[in-house]
């Protein structure tokens, strides 16, 4: 089954690594970070663990765009085009495109950080590039998922009107009830841009572990505006925030992970711009 679930992988890379070689490690994307560090010497002076060390933090920051890979590659092979929340591998099949944007930007925040901290001036362009071509390969797959809570919540809300235009009344409960809410919100793509922008602006804005504390609850009001179409139940909103809460605890606790009383004690020689 992982030979053919490889093999379907390398199918819908289809030659696309001779221009974008994040399909070449696209499940663990970290090492495409990595391999042009190694390539330009900047591991040469460092210890072994100060090697694992900073790897760490890469595999860390992209881990959760790794897991949007794995979550579209498994519904790809699988064709879960299915009403009920999937899991496999301990992993939920069915992100919302608000969830995966979270990830997606974050982990480029994360990245960006760690260029204007930890990158040496002489690689630091080479490897902005790369975090540019990292956001362009994941954003193929955010406007193409194989399968979405988005679609899920649509496909509720359609086989409802269908069920109830022939006059059935199929048992209802809370759970039915927030995904028939979330089926009928109608997100713009200004909307998530509008996300995707306060949240990159919070997280450049970000200081000390006690600012990021602050920021995240500021992130979390914001998401659940999006998500929830600014209502104002606590039950949905709460509803909302138990599907989605581990991914912002793994954005609090890599961001957290960079943070000045968590940084190695040798830094490379820097310039540190400010992010806009």
């Amino acid at each position: 089954m992982y030979q053919q679930l490889y093999e379907s992988r390398m199918e819908e890379a289809a030659g696309r690594e001779i221009e974008d070689e994040f399909w070449l490690n696209d499940h663990d994307q970290w090492v495409t970070f990595s391999k042009y560090l190694y390539e330009n010497g900047f591991y040469e002076q460092m210890s072994d663990s100060e090697v694992y060390e900073f790897e760490k933090k890469l595999c860390q920051i992209t881990d959760g765009m790794n897991q949007v890979q794995s979550v579209h590659s498994i519904n790809s092979f699988y064709n879960f085009g299915s009403i009920f929340r999937m899991k496999n591998f301990g992993m939920d099949l069915s992100l919302s495109k608000a969830e995966m944007i979270a990830i997606q930007e974050s982990s480029i925040c994360a990245l960006e950080y760690l260029s204007d901290h930890f990158i040496p001036a002489s690689l630091k362009d080479g490897f902005d590039q790369l975090i540019q071509r990292y956001r362009k390969h994941n954003d193929e797959i955010i406007a193409n998922p194989a399968f979405s809570e988005d679609a899920r919540n649509h496909e509720l809300v359609r086989m409802k009107k269908n069920y109830e235009s022939r006059g059935y009344l199929p048992a209802r409960s809370d759970w039915d009830e927030y995904a028939i809410m979330q089926g009928n919100l109608s997100i713009t793509q200004k909307d998530y841009q509008d996300f995707r922008n306060f949240l990159a602006k919070t997280l450049h804005s970000v200081t000390s572990h006690e600012d990021l504390q602050t920021k995240m609850k500021d992130i979390k009001a914001k998401y659940l505006d999006l998500a929830t179409g600014n209502s104002k139940r606590e039950d949905f909103r709460d509803d909302i925030w138990n599907h989605s809460k581990n991914i912002f605890l793994q954005i609090e606790n890599y961001y957290s992970f960079l943070l000045p009383s968590n940084r190695p004690s040798q830094q490379a020689e820097k310039s540190s711009p400010s992010r806009p």
